[in-house]
């Protein structure tokens, strides 16, 4: 009996070590996916093809604040028109992605949060009496949600969806 109850613990034992190099606590799975919403961002602004064509799965598909729904193929173009612009140096609005909230079902995850987009006119946009404050800036923000979906060992950005938020 004694023989039966050590084969037992060390079967225990074994399919637990077995189980716990294979699965992957949720904290590594969130930190993954904020690392590709990182790449992401980085990839579109620098229009890096083929980090936007390995993060975004091949049914993405994206509805924008303004209504306009895209696809892979669309955003895609997007990109490679900014990878093939010529360079230059660039004021371009500052964003900031606040109030994330991530959740984790098994093989799907869903982002929603915050995206603040600050856009600086510069001096010569404006026309602005002496005692007025030099350019204004302007701040659109937006909710946002994002879908992730685990394909084999690999997570995709599947669908996006954003919606402008309006002040009163």
């Amino acid at each position: 009996m004694k023989k039966l109850i050590a084969a037992l613990v060390v079967g225990a034992l074994s399919a637990l070590s077995v189980l716990s190099q294979t699965m992957k606590p949720a904290s590594v799975t969130e930190d993954l996916i904020k690392e590709m919403e990182r790449e992401l961002s980085t990839a579109l602004l620098k229009g890096d093809v083929a980090t936007v064509n390995r993060i975004l799965a091949e049914e993405y598909v994206e509805i924008s604040a303004q209504g306009v729904l895209r696809d892979k193929e669309d955003v895609m173009t997007l990109v490679r028109a900014r990878a093939a612009a010529p360079r230059a140096t660039a004021v371009g609005p500052e964003v900031s992605v606040e109030l994330t909230k991530l959740t984790i079902y098994d093989e799907v995850a869903v982002l929603v949060g915050v995206m603040k987009t600050k856009y600086q006119f510069m001096q010569y946009q404006v026309s602005t009496l002496p005692d007025q404050p030099s350019a204004p800036a302007d701040v659109h923000q937006e909710r946002f949600m994002k879908v992730y979906a685990k394909r084999g060992d690999k997570w995709q950005l599947v669908a996006s969806h954003s919606t402008a938020i309006v002040s009163p």
